[in-house]
């Protein structure tokens, strides 16, 4: 299993899907922070403020949307050119296929989104400060518990891959 998930990253670092998928969706976090201040329609407020008014909703969707691009091609796109078919061929159990397409999307998928969420308020921060609405330690268990949400869709949506089979369904 070790070495289909070695294999795994491989492929990530050189699919130009997930390349322009994390572009996109770092482009789109930064936007929506700036967007507001450049058309004049949103008014300088510290990011405990952003926090508490907004909830941090604006910033949950293309992190998803890359979670999901990601999911997809790291679970689905070797059924396209029977690479499983080989390696289950080639010795390697089910539960090890399995395994080995799931982790790395875990850490790519899950991991990625997380980062992504924490980036508008990381360059909100820089721009505007802290503030005193809400406390820096009730904000982080926050993050840290939207981890676990973002674990489990990358779950769903790997299921939904190897019951489908095709990427571009998901």
């Amino acid at each position: 299993m070790r070495n289909i998930i070695k294999s795994q990253f491989f492929q990530i670092v050189r699919d130009k899907v997930i390349r322009w998928m994390l572009v996109i969706a770092i482009s789109m976090q930064i936007l929506i922070i700036l967007l507001p201040d450049w058309l004049g329609t949103g008014k300088a407020t510290t990011t405990s403020e952003f926090f508490a008014v907004d909830g941090g909703m604006s910033v949950f969707m293309f992190p998803l949307f890359f979670l999901i691009v990601v999911t997809a091609e790291i679970c689905g796109v070797d059924f396209l050119d029977k690479t499983h078919n080989y390696e289950l061929m080639g010795g390697h159990r089910r539960i090890e296929v399995f395994l080995g397409r799931v982790i790395p999307a875990l850490v790519i998928g899950g991991g990625g989104a997380f980062l992504l969420m924490l980036l508008p308020y990381g360059i909100h921060v820089v721009l505007y400060g802290w503030g005193t609405k809400i406390a820096f330690g009730q904000v982080v268990l926050r993050w840290l518990l939207m981890l676990l949400p973002l674990l489990r869709l990358v779950c769903e949506f790997a299921l939904l891959t190897f019951l489908l089979k095709n990427p571009y369904i998901i």
